[in-house]
């Protein structure tokens, strides 16, 4: 076919490109392409899409080499200059279209995956990241002293049904002898009627807080705990026990967007207990509790003093650790195999299908923790896996690998499900997905669950064989 026919051909498609493309940034929400900045791309970058540099470097102007057009007669000099129109045509949309594109990526990997409505949103940071006032300071009984401060808020409108007069605000919770790094995040409505501000347990802003919630109720409702009410067979009742209060806001999301949830909450500091009611706006509510104890100890207390439930039906549809040492580790205690939380949970803390997960620091070695649950729940055969916080999705994505090749450093959740047959790691991401779904629709969830449930999953059967075989 003569060049100007290739030409034309090549054009078009690249024009219906772009105009696909800009109609498609526009249904995500950003602005008209042409207002989208394009500073995004360079001329290496569009080289990807158009198999050469922008026009300026390649020794010709925009609409081509005008003598050859001159050259041309009749019917070729007309196609040919419909080729170059089209052509130009396509440029012109295609380098917006394209900024769309890129600006609309970048965005997702800064706001943290989440729905522009969430009022948790990453793009928020900077406000609790900022000086804020100190609203209460006290020492902790294992050395330390924590913080909390208060931060205002950009979109600090009281929910509706709140007081006359309400504004809302970020409370920080900070362990000082941690480096003084966040260790929790809450919005609370700010009553000028009321000497405590009041949490808004929908509304979860840490990344690692709502992978952990995330997380734990996917695979709850992947091994069949009644999550769902549809899975509900009558008044069947959910019961979870939270290890590490901390600001109390992933306990509170769940016993707030599940009611027929217990969700019993053990803190070892009477400190950290009375900076989340005083400070970070958490209170207890018919189906949330706090008991000051060991975390470890209060599990094997409740599998002696429930010795026939534990051995029948087992007493926890899950159990979660969220709790440190000062030095920012999580007790031996609670993920060491035959220590405390290991024993109780071969002695019947966990119900039949049921789920341990565990928030540890990126540098920890995740075999042994979960060979230590594993073990310990030998007679209730299930699968372990991970996920980690901010983990970029899908690295082998074209376009995500273009604008951000930069895997996440966050946090990781190690999680053991019973009675969750053995899955291939692309089936278990699938389920896993799936289920976090329909959990984020029966809590009204403000996030993505689903983009969350699988960042970063890997399966750990192999590296528990070889920690047993030790």
């Amino acid at each position: 076919a003569p060049r100007s026919d290739h030409r034309a051909r090549r054009s078009w498609r690249a024009s219906w490109v772009a105009v696909s493309a800009a109609s498609w940034a526009a249904s995500q929400g950003l602005a008209q392409p042409s207002s989208v900045s394009t500073a995004w791309l360079t001329p290496s970058t569009f080289a990807v899409t158009r198999g050469q540099p922008l026009s300026g470097t390649t020794g010709r102007g925009r609409f081509g080499d005008s003598g050859r057009a001159k050259a041309c007669h009749g019917r070729r000099a007309s196609r040919f200059a419909l080729a170059e129109m089209s052509y130009a045509v396509g440029e012109f949309l295609a380098v917006p279209a394209l900024g769309a594109l890129a600006a609309w990526l970048v965005y997702r990997r800064a706001s943290g995956s989440v729905k522009p409505a969430d009022p948790g949103r990453q793009e928020l940071i900077n406000e609790y990241f900022a000086p804020g006032t100190l609203v209460l300071e006290l020492p902790l009984d294992n050395g330390g002293t924590l913080q909390v401060t208060s931060h205002a808020a950009s979109e600090r409108e009281a929910v509706e049904g709140s007081p006359m007069g309400s504004f809302e605000e970020w409370r920080c919770l900070r362990f000082l002898q941690s480096g003084g790094l966040i260790q929790s995040v809450t919005k609370v409505v700010v009553s000028p009627h009321r000497q405590l501000a009041k949490m808004r347990g929908a509304v979860v802003p840490l990344a690692y807080t709502k992978s952990f919630a995330t997380i734990v109720l996917a695979a709850m409702s992947a091994v069949g705990a009644p999550v769902l009410s549809q899975r509900r067979r009558g008044k069947e009742q959910l019961s979870i026990l939270c290890i590490g209060l901390g600001g109390g806001s992933v306990p509170s999301f769940i016993a707030e967007g599940l009611p027929h949830c217990q969700v019993d909450v053990v803190e070892l500091e009477p400190a950290v207990i009375h900076a989340a009611k005083q400070g970070m706006g958490f209170s207890e509510r018919p189906n949330l509790r706090v008991i000051q104890e060991d975390g470890a100890m209060f599990a094997l207390r409740a599998v002696k003093e429930q010795a026939h439930e534990a051995q029948k039906t087992g007493l926890y549809d899950a159990v979660l650790v969220d709790a440190y040492e000062p030095n920012g580790n999580v007790p031996a205690a609670l993920w060491s195999r035959g220590e405390g939380l290991a024993e109780a949970l071969s002695g019947g803390l966990l119900k039949k299908q049921g789920v341990v997960a565990t928030n540890f620091l990126p540098h920890v070695d995740l075999a042994a923790p979960l060979a230590a649950y594993g073990n310990a729940l030998a007679d209730q055969p299930g699968m372990s896996f991970s996920i980690q916080v901010n983990k970029a999705i899908k690295l082998e994505n074209d376009l995500e690998q273009l604008f951000e090749t930069v895997e996440g450093t966050g946090n990781r959740i190690a999680v053991h499900a019973c009675s969750l047959s053995e899955l291939g790691d692309a089936e278990l991401e699938e389920r896993l997905m799936e289920e976090a779904k329909k959990v984020g629709e029966e809590t009204s969830c403000l996030w993505d669950m689903p983009d969350l449930a699988c960042r970063g999953l890997r399966t750990w059967k192999s590296e528990i064989k070889q920690d047993n075989d030790v």
